[in-house]
C-alpha cells in the first residue's frame, strides 16, 4: 500500500510542477488574450 502511494506521487509530481511553471510563465508573459479580455470586460461593465 505505503509503495503504491509514493508511486502516485512520483507520476504526479512532475504534472504538477510544470502546470505551476505554466501558471507562472503565463502570469510574467501577460500575452494580449489576456489584455484583449479587460478591454472587453471594461466595455461591458
Amino acid at each position: 500500500m505505503k509503495a503504491q502511494r509514493k508511486s502516485k506521487y512520483v507520476t504526479w509530481g512532475p504534472w504538477v510542477v510544470g502546470v505551476v511553471l505554466v501558471f507562472v510563465l503565463y502570469l510574467i508573459i501577460d500575452p494580449p488574450y489576456h489584455q484583449i479580455n479587460d478591454v472587453e470586460y471594461a466595455v461591458e461593465g
